[in-house]
């Protein structure tokens, strides 16, 4: 059992070593993916506390990255190495972000036009 306790410490630990030196492509491609959940969160109407999960890993991650300090032509270099997987992602997300906030907009004008019983309010007359 001890031993079992031991061997299950020395893992965690190596895990943690490993997490703690991140390259920026891994930080990056955890990026992308972190942008992919966030669009499957607004695309299965997740709940507002998955959603804040979501955005503050993506802030430590961000964190992460901007720890590595690297230079203007590192960053550019990665931006561009994966320019396509984050354009995809982004695209994605936006689109996820865009419906949820055209059915939000529905709701609140039916919510609108029922409480007008189906009738819009006459314009004021013109002076």
């Amino acid at each position: 059992m001890k031993r079992a306790i031991c061997f299950g410490g020395l893992l965690l630990g190596l895990a943690a070593v490993v997490g703690c030196s991140r390259s920026s492509d891994d930080l990056m491609r955890q990026q992308i993916k972190e942008i992919n959940k966030l669009a499957d969160a607004f695309e299965s109407d997740a709940s507002e506390a998955e959603l804040e999960s979501l955005q503050a890993s993506m802030k430590k991650t961000v964190e992460a990255m901007e720890a590595l300090n690297l230079s203007a032509d590192e960053k550019a270099a990665l931006k561009e190495k994966y320019k396509e997987e984050l354009g995809e992602a982004g695209k994605r997300l936006a689109k996820a972000m865009a419906t949820k906030m055209q059915g939000a907009m529905q709701d609140l004008m039916k919510g609108m036009m029922k409480g007008m019983k189906g009738e819009m309010p006459s314009p004021p007359p013109l002076p």
